[in-house]
């Protein structure tokens, strides 16, 4: 039933993830960004995007026009997600192995949700990097890169929503067990669900 639960809530947001683009594993994360002593890699991921974000956000808040100040308050809004959202997933990222039908199949639903949100990331801090390297030039199209991050921020703030769903889900089992006791029902789950939001890419984009 559990598993049910977390589906709902991943349906909820499937199709602004289907409508990004994530060539490369979240594996690969450390490859793009600078390493700093003591930081693991996914966690540098992380405080890089919040480093980009407030590079463009800098530069942007002087940009009187309409897309330029869209963009400043994209990326703000982002950096207030990633803040939101890192100690979330880290929490969840720590227990999930707890979660593993046994030392020697490393999966479950857990880990899975932990690696769209770290894609999310990975996909953030391209996006952030590509507007930090072209928007000084001619052809860069600000209309176009605010739906972009827009769209980036509205995944992202769902994902959190969902996220803080699982962190309910693990107060209500014990450690190690995927279905709650039975002092809890599916529909309370069900009834936080609603509170999340219903992303759309399309819609952002319009």
């Amino acid at each position: 039933m559990s598993l049910r639960i977390v589906n709902r809530g991943l349906q909820l947001i499937v199709r602004g993830y289907k409508n990004m683009a994530f060539p490369d594993s979240p594996a690969k994360a450390s490859l793009c960004c600078e390493e700093v002593e003591g930081t693991p890699p996914t966690q540098a991921m992380y405080e890089a995007l919040k480093e980009s974000c407030q590079n463009n956000a800098s530069y942007f808040h002087s940009d009187d026009s309409e897309n330029g100040q869209r963009l400043y308050q994209g990326f703000v809004t982002l950096i207030d997600h990633v803040n939101t959202v890192w100690p979330l997933v880290d929490h969840v990222r720590k227990v999930a192995p707890f979660y593993d039908f046994d030392a020697k199949s490393p999966g479950n639903g857990y880990r899975s949700f932990v690696s769209v949100v770290d894609s999310c990331v990975l996909h953030g801090l391209k996006l952030s990097r590509q507007i930090c390297t072209g928007r000084d030039t001619l052809l860069f199209r600000k209309g176009y890169f605010v739906k972009e991050v827009e769209s980036c921020g509205q995944l992202l703030a769902s994902l959190g929503t969902c996220i803080t769903h699982l962190h309910t889900l693990l107060s209500w089992a014990p450690t190690g067990e995927l279905f709650p006791t039975e002092n809890h029902t599916p529909e309370e789950l069900f009834s936080k669900a609603d509170t999340i939001n219903h992303f759309n890419h399309q819609s952002a984009a319009s």
